[in-house]
């Protein structure tokens, strides 16, 4: 995973990576806890 980052930080699309990353965990959160 260090390696993706880095290459989304070279591709300046490391915030579109955060925000999937953050999208993917708020649907895990809410199938959990549904």
């Amino acid at each position: 995973q260090a390696l993706n980052w880095s290459q989304a930080a070279e591709s300046g699309q490391e915030k579109r990576w955060h925000s999937a990353m953050s999208n993917q965990v708020s649907s895990v959160r809410q199938c959990v806890y549904a």
